[in-house]
């Protein structure tokens, strides 16, 4: 189950970015859960919490060192993808190769770096590495389950509350992870101000913002780039640790099994 949000590092670095504290210590795990749980939440662990009574009965399939060696190989490479895919829609575009020379040519044209791109470029950027993550990670997480439920009765319990308490938990992760953009957005003005008004700033104008779009992407742009990487890493870690937990059991249910 994913930890609190509050002890996370996606909170602390937008806490830092606004100076504030980082909440309070965690809670019990039954007082953060009882806000996100109504009526209907309740009836669904009531039903999962019979299952499992009932699916206790089946023996299952013992898991293998090979079968957990799959699960993690696998969970390795996603992470692999998307902290690659963070980095390539976060970095400058790479400058293009040099044009190759005619022998009617001495010198190749300079080649212009990338320019500086609007809030709207990063955001659309931002929500498709979000989908990304959301679609890859929920796909492996239910392959994941099923490896759970065909094993032992131990992991297969954990797979049926995984379902049950993951349509609670990540309906609330739904509802505040699409806001964290909203977040990087006032970043991004707060650094785009803050180079605004230094002294060297040019002054408004059509020619100054001719000057601007053809201009290469300020300083500021670059520290707003890491700032926007290093968010999607920690919003990755918070994505991931479901599936890492289940993955982790299913590693100390194997060094268990006789």
């Amino acid at each position: 189950m994913p930890s609190s949000f509050s002890s996370s590092r996606l909170v602390r670095l937008l806490s830092s970015w606004a100076h504030q504290a980082v909440g309070p210590a965690e809670h019990d795990l039954v007082q953060r859960l009882s806000p996100w749980l109504g009526v209907f939440d309740a009836v669904n662990l009531h039903a999962a919490h019979q299952t499992l009574k009932a699916s206790s009965q089946d023996p299952g399939t013992a898991p293998t060192e090979a079968s957990a060696a799959a699960l993690a190989q696998a969970l390795d490479r996603l992470q692999q993808t998307l902290v690659q895919a963070i980095h390539e829609r976060t970095s400058p575009a790479p400058a293009p190769k040099p044009a190759r020379l005619s022998r009617f040519q001495s010198t190749a044209r300079p080649q212009a770096e990338e320019p500086e791109l609007s809030w709207p470029v990063f955001k659309q950027r931002y929500q498709a590495l979000q989908h990304l993550m959301d679609t890859r990670i929920g796909a492996l997480r239910g392959q994941v389950r099923q490896s759970l439920f065909a094993a032992t009765p131990v992991l297969r319990q954990l797979a049926t509350l995984d379902v049950a308490l993951g349509a609670t938990l990540d309906a609330r992760a739904e509802k505040l992870l699409p806001k964290v953009p909203s977040l990087l957005e006032k970043r991004f003005e707060q650094l785009r101000l803050a180079q605004a008004s230094a002294p060297d700033t040019p002054a408004d104008g059509p020619d100054a913002v001719s000057a601007l779009l053809a201009a290469p992407a300020p300083p500021w742009q670059a520290g707003f780039r890491q700032d926007m990487q290093d968010l999607l890493l920690a919003e990755l870690e918070v994505r991931l640790q479901p599936l890492q937990g289940l993955i982790e059991a299913f590693k100390n249910e194997v060094k268990s099994t006789p």
